[in-house]
Order: C-alpha cells, then sequence, then structure tokens
C-alpha cells in the first residue's frame, strides 16, 4: 500500500484525560503523509473521547502497519486508540444497532412495555425530564423512541472506569457526569447536545428513588435546578416523562410521554426561583402521568 491513496479511515481515541493526547496522534499521522478531515473530542469528568477522519493521497506506511502503530501510542499514553476503513466502521456500527434493536425488542416484551404520547414528541432539541426509579429507566425509555432520535444521556462517571462498558454506553448515546454537582463539564455536554438539535435525558431528581427517599443522598425526592437551567439556555422543549417504578419481568411497565412545554423566564436565564420552580413542576407532571405524587406515592 506505500505509496497508494488511503481511503477514509475512521481514528477513535478513549481512555482518562492527559496532557498531549491530540498532540502526539497528530504529529504520527503528519509524519505519515495523512490528512484530518474532520475531528471531534470532548472531555468529560475526566475522560477523553475523540473520533477523527483521515485520508492520504499517498501513505507512506500500510494501514495495518499505522494501526498497529497508533494503539502503541494508545498504550504509552494509557488510552485506547483504533483505527478501521470508514466502510468497515460503519458496517460494524449497522451491526451493532441491529443486535442492540433485537435485544432491545426481547427487553420491553419481558418487561410488557405500554407505552403512551409518543406522538407529544418533537424531533429536536428535546429534554426529557422522567422520574427515576431504577437503573433501568434510560435503556427502556431509549428503547420506546425511534432509532434516529439521536437520544444522549448523563451516565455516573464510574460506569466509564471500565473500557468495554465504556464504550458500550457511549455508544448508545452516554456521557460521564460527576455526581458532586460541581462537574461543569458535562453541563457543557449537555447543552451542546441540544444546541445541536439532538435530544437529551436527564432526571430531575439526580438519583433514583426508592420508598420516596433518594438512594444516593437520602433525601426525600426533590427536583434539582440544573436541568431547568440548561432548558432554558438552550431554548429546549422540556417534555415530562413517567416510568413505572415496579418494573418486574412478564407485568407491565407503563411509559408515559407528557405535553411539550417551553419555559418562560425573566431576562434571559430566568432567576434561581424561576429555574427551581420550572423543575419542580417538570417532576410534578412526570410523577402526576402516572396518577402519582413527587416520590411515588398515589394521588
Amino acid at each position: 500500500m506505500e505509496g497508494k491513496k488511503l481511503k477514509k479511515s475512521i481514528i477513535t481515541v478513549l481512555g482518562k484525560d492527559s496532557v498531549g493526547i491530540i498532540a502526539k496522534v497528530c504529529t504520527y499521522l503528519a509524519n505519515n503523509n495523512v490528512n484530518i478531515l474532520d475531528i471531534n473530542q470532548t472531555i468529560t469528568g475526566g475522560f477523553f473521547n475523540m473520533m477523527m477522519i483521515v485520508e492520504s493521497e499517498e501513505v507512506v506506511k500500510t494501514f495495518p502497519v499505522m494501526a498497529s502503530e497508533l494503539e502503541q501510542i494508545g498504550e504509552e499514553l494509557g488510552v485506547k486508540i483504533q483505527a478501521q476503513h470508514q466502510e468497515i466502521f460503519e458496517m460494524m456500527h449497522r451491526i451493532f444497532f441491529a443486535f442492540i434493536w433485537i435485544i432491545g425488542r426481547v427487553l420491553l416484551w419481558i418487561y410488557r412495555v405500554d407505552v403512551k404520547g409518543l406522538e407529544n414528541l418533537p424531533k429536536h432539541s428535546v429534554l426529557l425530564c422522567p422520574n427515576h426509579s431504577t437503573d433501568l429507566d434510560p435503556v427502556l425509555i431509549g428503547l420506546c423512541l425511534p432509532l434516529d432520535y439521536h437520544l444522549h444521556f448523563m451516565a455516573k462517571a464510574e460506569l466509564f472506569d471500565n473500557r468495554a462498558l465504556a464504550w458500550l454506553i457511549r455508544t448508545l448515546g452516554a456521557f460521564p457526569v460527576q455526581r458532586d454537582g460541581k462537574d461543569i463539564q458535562s453541563i457543557k455536554t449537555a447543552m451542546q447536545v441540544l444546541h445541536k438539535g439532538e435530544n437529551l435525558l436527564i432526571f430531575p431528581e439526580g438519583t433514583t428513588i426508592r420508598g420516596g427517599v433518594g438512594y444516593h443522598d437520602g433525601l426525600p425526592a426533590h427536583a434539582h435546578a440544573g436541568i431547568a437551567m440548561i432548558g432554558v439556555r438552550t431554548g429546549a422543549t422540556l417534555v415530562p416523562v413517567f416510568c413505572d417504578g415496579q418494573k418486574k419481568p412478564f407485568h407491565k411497565t407503563r411509559i408515559i410521554f407528557g405535553e411539550p412545554y417551553v419555559p418562560e423566564v425573566t431576562g434571559r436565564r430566568g432567576t434561581s426561583e424561576e429555574l427551581q420552580a420550572i423543575a419542580d413542576e417538570m417532576l410534578r407532571q412526570a410523577y402526576a402521568l402516572g396518577g402519582q405524587q413527587v416520590g411515588g406515592a398515589p394521588l
């Protein structure tokens, strides 16, 4: 392949952020006469994720050699670097999502998911606001949506410590968040998603609720104002979503999408009181769709 054209290829980099990752990869590509056509990279909660589209009119090494050397560079940097031809990359993703679709249909059947209100959903820049009772909530809600809905969601940063799991949930639209309330980067990522016209799921409670109490913070179920802040600053459409708390195999699980809502506030950003009121109302509406009070008690 020396001296021949390199077809469009995909290079992905995933791992803990450190100094020099981009510089090291770009320098290697430049030294091997490879052009970068497009690049997208994010750093969230200390995790680095980058994808490059590259090609070359005249490569100086074979593709397998370059892929192997990039993998070695990744090992030196403590990240995982993979290089694939674009056709193979796209084929693998089609196979992967076909597999996920099949598994998803099985899960929806096992949990007898009864979906209502999908006709309420706008197609772009939607912020879904569900109540949160189990770790299955984002999975089942996501499976109810069309394949091309481009849904993203926050996931606790600890899930990204395992590289295989990190790759899987990133592919499905997740990005990490530190749950100490100080993760500015995850908020920026959330806002970027909505600004691009894609869709986002955030649980207003910020933790699973069991017996009316937060599993992570031990406090009675309540909404955090951050979800309203993200919605207001991006101009997103907020949609309350109810998801049944009791999820037992072969017992009906209700998922209900409510009416879209575009909040109005004072000025461009609103007051802290207005944002908290919006978040509270979204959570109240989510539970009310299922005939419940905030926390899960019957109305």
